[in-house]
């Protein structure tokens, strides 16, 4: 009669959804993929992460002031200041390779000093910095002292600006043997430019 309700419509002829509704059939591999993609934190910038600048190849060239400590009691050298250059290259995060060479005038006499070393370098995590130790052989070489051969062993700090392209500052001491002359300790600090 007029009463009568009206049909129900089964399920199957009801409007079909959009494509954005539809669920999108993947198979567990590539769901594991989906799980294992890297997500950003909300806030993050694109700014490279800190240890960047001490990644495996990189290079260095340093340029510094020095200052020159002989042994306390010394009778043919004074305290004296200097400069120096310096480069380095590592071959992992951690080892490398570094050579410099330090002129100094302690008194009437002028110095001169080239070494090569082993550096072992200790990166943060949390900041742009890296303790480091090294140690190696070199030689010194005067315009009135004997000749000699040298061995040092030193460590330091490397701090690196990201945002300056891996532009930084270094300080560093090291204690040297000498053959010829009196032991000596060598302080250094300056700029320190990757490249």
């Amino acid at each position: 009669g007029g009463g009568d309700a009206a049909p129900v419509m089964p399920a199957s002829t009801m409007a079909p959804m959009s494509p954005l509704e539809q669920p999108v059939a993947t198979s567990p591999s590539t769901q594991r993929r989906l799980l294992e993609m890297p997500t950003a934190p909300v806030g993050s910038s694109f700014r490279p992460d800190v240890v960047s600048c001490f990644e495996p190849g990189s290079r260095h060239f340093d340029i510094f002031p020095s200052v020159f400590l002989p042994d306390s009691g010394s009778s043919v050298l004074d305290d004296a200041w200097g400069a120096g250059i310096g480069a380095s290259t590592f071959y992992n995060q951690i080892f490398g390779l570094s050579v410099d060479a330090i002129w100094w005038k302690p008194t009437s006499r002028s110095a001169f000093a080239i070494s090569g070393s082993v550096v072992a370098r200790f990166p943060q995590k949390a900041l742009p910095i890296a303790p480091y130790i090294y140690g190696g052989f070199g030689g010194l070489f005067s315009d009135e002292l004997q000749d000699g051969a040298t061995g040092h062993l030193g460590g330091g700090l490397d701090v690196r600006f990201n945002r300056l392209d891996c532009i930084g500052i270094f300080l560093d001491a090291r204690y040297t043997w000498a053959d010829k002359i009196d032991n000596y300790a060598v302080v250094s600090g300056g700029l320190r430019f990757a490249f």
